[in-house]
């Protein structure tokens, strides 16, 4: 996404949020774009409607009304509208997602990605959960995925980070080392 979309995104995402927040609809707003993103992505024909610049505002709107009306908060239609009315309607693809970023920022949860060879115990999930708390300061939200090519240990991602604490990893770290002696 270019970085223009990226910032335009966001400034609709950080809009919705405030508007969701003072209607006191932040999480039913966060799981409506998630299923308008799901829905769009698995029908093509909808996408075509709604995304491409030939149909114009009012039936697009009234796709949105029938289609989501019904299933989504008053807040979150409201949206759709109003990215319809502005033209952005590209961005009814990818706001969930900035719209989950802007939550986490406001709300001080940071997300981790923690990869293990074998499913963790619930003693160790929070082990690790407590410490990327210690690390980050904030609250954690993990994900767990097994990844058996690791062999052992764990990979962690939060954000743009990466430790990587896996035995795969410190067997690659141990062999560049080996070869840069070797010369």
């Amino acid at each position: 996404m270019a970085a223009t979309t990226q910032r335009v995104v966001r400034i609709y995402a950080n809009a919705l949020y405030t508007a969701a927040e003072k209607a006191d609809q932040v999480e039913r707003v966060a799981e409506d774009l998630r299923m308008v993103r799901s829905t769009i992505q698995h029908n093509e024909s909808l996408k075509r409607v709604l995304i491409d610049g030939l149909t114009t505002d009012e039936p697009k709107k009234r796709v949105i009304t029938k289609l989501f009306g019904p299933h989504v908060n008053t807040v979150t239609l409201h949206f759709l509208e109003v990215l319809v009315d502005k033209r952005r309607e590209d961005v009814m693809e990818t706001i969930d997602t900035a719209f989950r970023h802007v939550v986490d920022e406001r709300t001080g949860v940071v997300r981790a990605q923690v990869t293990s060879a074998v499913p963790l115990t619930p003693d160790e999930l929070e082990k690790a959960k407590n410490a990327i708390k210690q690390m980050t300061g904030k609250r954690v939200e993990v994900e767990q995925r097994i990844d058996k090519s690791i062999i052992g240990g764990l990979i962690v991602r939060v954000g743009d980070r990466l430790m990587d604490g896996s035995v795969t990893g410190q067997l690659a770290i141990l062999r560049k080392s080996l070869a840069g002696t070797a010369r």
